[in-house]
């Protein structure tokens, strides 16, 4: 973690300015607590820490067993804002970080490559069935489907936002015009310098950037004259003979389970609300076991993609899911 990030989101929780989203970091943070990370806080500092975090965590406990017990009755849940679970459940997760995949985080491959790179970088590898998210040292985050392969110079991070994908991922980047924001793959490279976007590096060297909000330069590897430049709802794919084609799609798939949309669901049985989720991200959600269907669901999603959305339901209603393709998730119940 970039030391100068996380001393400042130390100060601003000590003095009451956190944000639910700089309170979650924090907690990822503690949890991984690096050693090797020295940081200007004093004695008092550190200790005021641990007890803020504490009292802030056990403040919502009356709330968190509320929850479980209304589950294991009749698995129908109120399910708060996930800003609001990120600061409150840390019981019974490993942590949490943006909207979850810490948890996941131990199943992530960590380290280095012999002669591509250096013990300077990091590399993170989602060997799951599920999305995962990478959050970077300036707050810029990256969700890495399956098989995905994220690593990126966390020294130099400040100075030169450089990450290099193999796979899939979607990225939604801090904005900095000083500091360009790049994904390098076998043969493209994404250049912003802040907004979403999805982006594909296939093995066989093809690749896809579609834009969901903001600006992307795309450009290839060996031809950096060949660029595009893409706004909010275009595309770009390397084809097979080496060039840049731009798309011409009235919707872009790979973008819909991105957007951020607001649903409620007043005690509805979860096949209704797959429904809707369905509909809604151009996806198939299905469950492996018929009881999962008839599960009953209160919820408000506000300003949530599917990726928040999968992670919410799976916490509280004690399920898993799995990516089988892009656009196909099933659910199943925790063994």
């Amino acid at each position: 973690m970039d030391k100068g990030l996380i001393t400042e989101v130390i100060r601003k929780f000590l003095e009451g300015r956190c944000s639910d989203e700089e309170f979650a970091y924090l907690l990822y943070w503690y949890e991984m607590f690096d050693e090797n990370l020295p940081l200007q806080l004093t004695e008092d500092e550190m200790n005021s820490l641990r007890a803020n975090i504490l009292k802030r965590i056990q403040s919502n406990i009356p709330e968190i067993k509320r929850l479980k017990k209304a589950k294991e009755k009749r698995k129908n849940v109120f399910i708060q804002r996930w800003r609001y679970v990120a600061a409150a459940v840390i019981i019974g997760i490993a942590s949490w970080v943006g909207v979850y995949g810490v948890k996941h985080n131990r199943a992530m491959n960590v380290g280095s490559e012999s002669g591509l790179l250096t013990n300077e970088w990091i590399s993170q590898v989602n060997n799951s069935s599920q999305l995962q998210i990478v959050v970077f040292p300036d707050g810029s985050k990256g969700w890495l489907h399956p098989g995905g392969k994220i690593s990126y110079k966390k020294s130099s991070f400040s100075t030169e936002r450089k990450v290099r994908l193999a796979g899939e991922a979607f990225f939604d980047i801090q904005h900095d015009t000083r500091h360009p924001f790049e994904v390098v793959s076998q043969n493209m490279i994404a250049k912003v310098l802040g907004t979403s976007f999805f982006m594909r590096a296939s093995p066989n060297g093809r690749g896809k950037v579609a834009v969901l909000s903001g600006k992307v330069a795309v450009e290839k590897r060996d031809e950096q004259h060949d660029k595009v430049i893409l706004v909010a709802k275009q595309s770009v794919v390397l084809d097979a003979k080496n060039k840049l084609v731009r798309e011409t799609v009235a919707k872009e798939s790979a973008l819909e389970k991105w957007k951020q949309i607001n649903l409620s669901f007043d005690n509805v049985p979860l096949s209704q609300a797959i429904q809707v989720l369905n509909k809604k991200f151009d996806v198939q959600i299905f469950c492996q076991d018929d009881k999962i269907y008839h599960y009953h669901l209160k919820a408000d999603f506000t300003s949530q993609n599917l990726a928040d959305i999968l992670m919410m339901l799976e916490m509280s209603l004690n399920i898993h899911y799995k990516m089988i393709n892009d656009s196909t998730i099933s659910f199943y119940e925790k063994g």
